[in-house]
């Protein structure tokens, strides 16, 4: 689902993460504007709350929504969240950071963060027994996301397997895993962005994603 779809008047979280603590609001998507939904500001003794104002690298705001289409909880992870003025009033705007950030991911799992990556790697069509390549764009333990050139995007509900190397506190970790196809996205750069669904991974794989996370964190609050 993209970040614009969102049907103003339904019901949303916004949930601020950072070192282990996390804070969550229940929000309302009140509007619309050219760059984003628009969210009724909080107030305390009249006054507007300015968590819109946070710019700490250390803080990640989330925002989840249920997708009235399909029932599906939905999610955006680490988006900008900015107080505006629009026609007179104040709201919160909501903003993704990149054009992946523009479409959403399940949000079941409410504390499985995901994993930014920028990483080349393969994917199998299992069944045709093809291999392609791919740029791997995040992960966390229930799904990964990839880009192909769109010649070669793969069609929803064909399982595959994800292949690709990363360094993690210089150790190698082969990372693989069978997937389901669950998304497919047409980017303005002209390549497909699939998103996948983990059925299978490897202890690897999963120990992976746990200390990438962690490096990712640390190499934040230091502000590399």
């Amino acid at each position: 689902m993209h970040l614009n779809k969102i049907v103003p008047g339904q019901k949303a979280n916004l949930t601020f993460r950072w070192q282990e603590k996390t804070l969550e609001f229940s929000a309302t998507i009140v509007g619309m504007a050219d760059s984003g939904p628009l969210i009724k500001p909080f107030r305390y003794k009249g006054n507007t709350i300015g968590l819109a104002d946070v710019r700490r690298s250390d803080i990640v705001v989330d925002l989840f929504y249920v997708d009235p289409g399909t029932g599906e909880r939905v999610g955006w992870s680490n988006i900008d969240l900015r107080k505006i003025e629009y026609e007179g009033k104040i709201y919160y705007q909501v903003q993704a950071k990149n054009i992946l950030g523009l479409h959403s991911h399940s949000a079941e799992r409410r504390n499985d963060v995901r994993v930014e990556l920028n990483l080349p790697g393969t994917v199998i069509d299992l069944r045709a027994q093809k291999r392609y390549n791919a740029k791997y764009e995040n992960i966390n333990s229930g799904g990964v996301a990839f880009s192909m050139n769109e010649e070669d995007a793969i069609f929803l509900g064909k399982k595959v397997e994800i292949r690709f190397d990363d360094m993690v506190q210089d150790v190698s970790y082969p990372v693989k895993a069978e997937c389901t196809i669950v998304r497919r996205e047409h980017l303005e750069s002209g390549r497909v962005l699939l998103g996948c669904r983990i059925n299978r991974s490897t202890k690897t794989c999963q120990l992976y994603i746990f200390l990438k996370h962690a490096e990712n964190t640390a190499n934040i609050r230091r502000g590399l």
